[in-house]
């Protein structure tokens, strides 16, 4: 009898060690889950701030657009020398959003080239984690017939 209790001794060792691997690899895999969800919320929460910003100074260069209009309409010819000056500046606003615009499009295609390099990356570091456990878990099998 103490053969079968030395056995059943074993097999439960051997179920509670694959159990453990098991809840490790799925502790490891939430745990990167939960960073990179948590980084993709911190950076669209900073996106969702710029884009608000960003509409801001759109609407006020509008404003801005639309006073340059009325006053165009209404100028004489003496009041185009000082039109010109607002045109100037008008310019220099517009490209100064237009360089934060290109910023923001090469940040965002530099963020994605990262996802699709590192993303592939983590899907092949799970499939180990999860073939490592499943070989493991055959392993077990293996010994438990073989008693």
């Amino acid at each position: 009898m103490t053969n079968i209790a030395d056995v059943d001794a074993v097999v439960r060792c051997m179920i509670s060690e694959a159990v453990y691997q098991e809840y490790d690899t799925l502790k490891t895999r939430y745990e990167v889950d939960a960073e990179a969800m948590a980084k993709a919320f911190s950076r669209a929460s900073e996106w969702y701030i710029e884009n608000k910003s960003l509409r801001r100074e759109t609407a006020t260069l509008k404003r801005q657009s639309a006073m340059l209009l009325q006053k165009v309409s209404a100028a004489s010819d003496g009041d185009l020398s000082s039109l010109a000056e607002l045109a100037e500046v008008a310019t220099k606003e517009d490209d100064a959003v237009k360089e934060v615009h290109a910023h923001y499009e090469k940040e965002i295609s530099k963020l994605m080239e990262d996802i699709k390099i590192g993303y592939p990356t983590f899907l092949d570091k799970n499939e180990m984690l999860i073939s490592d456990s499943d070989y493991q878990g055959i392993g077990c099998l293996n010994v438990l017939l073989q008693v």
